[in-house]
């Protein structure tokens, strides 16, 4: 039996309160939600149709990380 596939759709509540919850369990308070909402979208944005599940969640994860905001020197924590 293959994958649910989903279609990746901004307005789509149920999905982004999924993915989102997928994020906070990986990163915990590490991004905001406005980023992770931003996120959300661009990974939407970035299919063009139907898609396995794992693989929307998967991409959404990586983008979290690979869109995070830059900080500058003075920001930064040792």
């Amino acid at each position: 039996m293959s994958e649910e596939k989903i279609w990746p759709d901004k307005t789509d509540s149920d999905l982004w309160k999924e993915v989102r919850a997928a994020m906070v369990e990986k990163y915990g308070d590490r991004f905001d939600d406005a980023h992770m909402r931003k996120v959300f979208d661009l990974t939407c944005e970035h299919f063009e149709d139907y898609v396995p599940r794992s693989r929307f969640f998967k991409k959404a994860l990586m983008n979290c990380v690979w869109e995070r905001p830059i900080i500058s020197k003075e920001q930064q924590v040792y």
